[in-house]
């Protein structure tokens, strides 16, 4: 695994390479450039003493002829000769001095730019010339050291001779001006190639560096920075089963896996407190469907107990009528008829209030809701506080729906439980079901006290009741509504005002997706 610490070094070498290339090539250009002018200077340094040189050595040709012409005339004009002898003698030797100063000057600079390039062989083959001119030089001052060299033809024609030489190893000079700046034109074209193709090959290669190193940084750091961010926003969007998904081995990766550990853990937790509050829900279900049977039983003991009066009051008759008499036998089955009537009566009310108190868990299925809103009705009928409030019914013969049926029958004891609580004695309460389009509709509408803008924004609220201390939890509409959204229904409360009545409308699917079913 590759640290960030590691990347980032990693990038930094790459870019002190490519500066280092550059700096590379910017310093050869530069010293090519410094030693072209240097060789430049110093070529152009010796080539005005090359050209003195040849020109002092045509002066002396020049005085040399004439001090020869001048000779050849001594017999004519013996006193002009020697006037013009004189003169050109002491021009020759001002001329040869001359030269002798020239040579020194050439040869000093020959030797400065010999130590700075010992491996150039014009430069050496120069200077050997050079030391071939400077002993012709020597010999020729050597023969004008006479005083009579200008009067004796053996002394001119030596010095000629000499002179001839020295002008033949003086005229190398300006070839070997020509071949080195020749040779050296040619060596600054090939290193001129050379630099130019490095500095190509460099540029090429700074430009791959830097787009492997822009790349690098794309791929190391601003890529998982990205992925990052976008991952922890959909996290923080509430999508808890997203996960980041980075594979850079470096620490970014390590963050990743936190934050992916992070989001488990605390979807586990949600998924825990949804558990839990299913089970309380289920728990508060189940207490007010224990609270709802405890109050049905109450308004119902006294219906069974009437029956039950009866069949005691039967029983007694019977046994003081059991005597032989004309009529005995039908009065008899009169009062077993009525006896067996008021148990059946007894035992139909205690199976609606025994299957209302069932809390085993049961399936969504198909369930008939006009026989179920018809049986809860029935079994409110049997409540000794209802009895003379009046229940109206708007029920199709027969309408299925995939529904929970228990969940179903406290919806609709909570529902006719509340309109026939706010109801006066004479009040009315009206039910209708019926289908449209899919979805089953079932509206309860009273005409009781109604209820004002305070109350609906709060009626689904748990714990809110209006009801006097004791005579209500507030659980059973929060309860109701939880149970319609169960069942992906809605369900709506309203109202005109305080004392004109109230309307719940229920709207739940006909089918139901299964995959949803608890």
């Amino acid at each position: 695994m590759h640290t960030i610490r590691f990347k980032f070094l990693f990038c930094l070498a790459l870019l002190l390479i490519l500066v280092l290339a550059l700096a590379l090539v910017g310093y050869s250009a530069l010293s090519f450039y410094r030693n072209a002018v240097r060789d430049i200077g110093g070529r152009l340094e010796t080539l005005p003493l090359a050209l003195d040189i040849t020109a002092e050595i045509e002066e002396l040709r020049s005085a040399f002829d004439k001090i020869d012409f001048y000779y050849q005339q001594r017999t004519l004009k013996q006193l002009l000769f020697e006037i013009e002898t004189s003169q050109q003698k002491a021009r020759f030797g001002n001329l040869l001095t001359g030269f002798g100063v020239s040579l020194e000057e050439y040869d000093r600079l020959l030797q400065t730019r010999l130590r700075q390039d010992k491996s150039d062989e014009i430069l050496k083959r120069e200077a050997a010339t050079l030391y071939e001119i400077k002993s012709a030089w020597e010999n020729l001052k050597a023969r004008t050291d006479h005083e009579d060299w200008t009067s004796q033809k053996v002394y001119i024609e030596a010095v000629g001779e000499e002179l001839r030489k020295l002008r033949i190893l003086v005229a190398y000079i300006p070839k070997y001006q020509a071949e080195g700046l020749n040779e050296y034109s040619k060596n600054v074209k090939n290193r001129y190639r050379t630099l130019y193709s490095l500095t190509i090959f460099t540029g090429i290669t700074s430009a791959i560096l830097l787009t492997v190193l822009v790349r690098l940084g794309y791929v190391w750091v601003f890529r998982p920075l990205s992925v990052l961010i976008e991952g922890s926003r959909i996290i923080a969007s509430g999508q808890f089963q997203h996960r980041i998904k980075l594979n850079t081995q470096d620490e970014m990766s390590e963050l990743a896996k936190a934050l992916n550990e992070m989001t488990g853990r605390f979807q586990a937790i949600c998924a825990d407190l949804d558990q839990q509050i299913k089970i309380r829900s289920q728990e508060a279900v189940r207490n007010e469907r224990l609270a709802s049977v405890g109050f049905l039983a109450a308004g119902v003991a006294h219906e069974i107990n009437n029956p039950l009066a009866s069949i005691v009051m039967c029983a007694e008759s019977l046994e003081n009528r059991l005597k032989p008499e004309e009529n005995g036998e039908d009065i008899v089955q009169k009062y077993l008829k009525m006896i067996q009537t008021e148990a059946f009566r007894c035992k139909t009310i205690t199976e609606k209030l025994l299957d209302f108190a069932r809390t085993e868990k049961s399936n969504r299925e198909k369930t008939d809701l006009s026989s179920l809103v018809y049986g809860m009705v029935e079994m409110l009928a049997h409540h000794g506080d209802y009895r003379d409030k009046e229940v109206q019914l708007s029920l199709p013969k027969s309408l299925y729906a995939t529904v929970n049926p228990q969940e179903m029958k406290q919806v609709m004891l909570n529902l006719l439980t509340n309109a026939l609580d706010s109801i006066p004695q004479k009040g009315v309460v009206r039910v209708k079901l019926y289908e449209k389009s899919g979805v089953v509709h079932l509206i309860v509408e009273d005409n009781g006290c109604g209820m004002d803008a305070e109350v609906l924004q709060n009626v689904f609220e748990p714990f809110y009741t209006r009801k006097k201390q004791g005579q209500g939890t507030g659980l059973g509409l929060s309860i109701t509504h939880r149970i319609i959204s169960d069942h992906d229904g809605r369900i709506e409360a309203s109202s005109p005002g305080v004392g004109k009545g109230s309307t719940f409308h229920l709207e739940i699917p006909v089918e139901k997706n299964v995959s949803k079913i608890p």
